[in-house]
This record gives C-alpha cells, sequence and structure tokens, in this order.
C-alpha cells in the first residue's frame, strides 16, 4: 500500500476532510473509487464519494463519514492505495517509494551506501544516502550524475563528479 494523502483535519459539520497530499498527482483524488485509511495498525476501507481542490489541500468526502464527530475520528490517518492502482509514470521516471532503499554505486562499482529519503528541491530531487562509512552523502537526482537505476536489482549506479563524496 502507498500513501497518497494524510488526513489533517475536518472541513464543515457534514464531515469533509482536509487531505494533505502526498502524491505527485493531487488530481488523482477526483476519480479515486476508494481509498484506505490507516493510523496506529489499525486499517479501514471507505469508498470516496467525492473530492475537491481547497488552496493546497483535497477535501475530500467519504461514504458514511456524515459528520464532523465521525471524521475527527480520522485525523491523523494516512490514505493509501494499493500499488497496482497508481498512475503509471513515463519511461526513466520513479515513485520516491521506489527510490528509497536501492543501494547506490559508482560507475567503477564501488558501494556507496543505501538512499535513505528524497529532498524535493523545486529544481531537482536530491537523494540523501546513508555511506557505509556513517556519513550521509547528498546524491542529484540529475543526468550526469544518476547514471542507470534498476528497480529489479535495487541499485542505482552514479557518477561521482568531484567533490560529491568528500
Amino acid at each position: 500500500m502507498i500513501s497518497i494523502g494524510k488526513v489533517i483535519n475536518t472541513h464543515g459539520i457534514k464531515g469533509e476532510l482536509k487531505i494533505w497530499p502526498t502524491t505527485d498527482f493531487p488530481e488523482r483524488f477526483a476519480s479515486t473509487e476508494r481509498v484506505f485509511w490507516e493510523r496506529d495498525g489499525i486499517v479501514r476501507e471507505f469508498r470516496v464519494e467525492g473530492a475537491r481542490r481547497h488552496q493546497k489541500v483535497i477535501l475530500l468526502k467519504l461514504e458514511t463519514i456524515n459528520n464532523m464527530t465521525d471524521a475527527e475520528k480520522l485525523v491523523g490517518g494516512v490514505l493509501k492505495l494499493p500499488e497496482e492502482e497508481l498512475v503509471p509514470l513515463p519511461e526513466g521516471s520513479y515513485y520516491l517509494f521506489q527510490i528509497i532503499g536501492l543501494k547506490v554505486f559508482t560507475d567503477s562499482g564501488e558501494e556507496i551506501g543505501t538512499i535513505r529519503e528524497v529532498i524535493r528541491t523545486g529544481c531537482n530531487d536530491v537523494y540523501v544516502v546513508d555511506r557505509k562509512s556513517g556519513k550521509e552523502a547528498l546524491i542529484p537526482a540529475i543526468r550526469q550524475v544518476v547514471l542507470d537505476i534498476n528497480l529489479e536489482e535495487g541499485k542505482m549506479v552514479i557518477f561521482p563528479m568531484e567533490g560529491l563524496l568528500d
């Protein structure tokens, strides 16, 4: 299951939820028929009755949640979908969950470490790599540096530009 949003608050008295989207495709909420809500190990499936954008959040109405009291019980939960229901990406594009956990190697075969986090900067993403040495490396997600991503093998190959791994 992949996270697509977090329930951050309620909206109004009819059970709408304010969702902070954690997907690159927030428009998907308008066509999503069901979501899985999860918090503290509890998972519930809900049918989506409606969704609309409101500033930087999504206002989501779920079937069976018809008042503020019921909606308040869902605040703090995460909305998820099965991986197979994700929006297909173009060739060479990846979801963040696919990148996190990849082993990173130089083009000469030296293992650098494992990607722990992806920082979204606006220009390009930056991969935070926990190095075998205990330090971290920041790898820019640009073509000049990232040479290959192989999800089946769980690895990324980079060209370590001068100063990148110092």
